[in-house]
């Protein structure tokens, strides 16, 4: 038996649905809402960089996500006190480089571990 919705061809799984439009009408109340949001740009003046959250692009989003904790001189990562010019103190922005390392070697490497 298939889905009830009109051009679904999917096993029904409960109350005459498949899975994907049972629970679309568990969570938004229509097995037919639309789920994808419309492309967009950054609402920063001057910035044209496609949506990432909030109405911003990543840069932006990112921004306001740490801006207190810049502002305070705080490490975005551990939370400690920084001194530095950067968003992360000296341990944590150590951390992060040989992480980033270790991961552009895989990738060359062709394995994903």
């Amino acid at each position: 038996m298939s889905c009830s919705i009109e051009g679904c061809t999917k096993k029904v799984v409960a109350r005459g649905k498949c899975w994907t439009h049972y629970r679309r009408e568990l969570r938004h109340g229509d097995a037919n809402a639309i789920m994808r949001k419309e492309a967009g740009t950054c609402s920063e003046e001057g910035c044209g960089n496609k949506l990432y959250g909030l109405g911003l692009c990543q840069k932006h989003f990112q921004r306001k996500k740490y801006a207190e904790r810049l502002d305070q001189g705080l490490c975005v990562m551990c939370g400690k006190e920084n001194d530095r010019e950067t968003v992360y103190c000296a341990a944590c922005g150590t951390r992060r480089s040989i992480y980033k390392k270790n991961a552009r070697m895989k990738r060359k490497a062709g394995t994903r571990d």
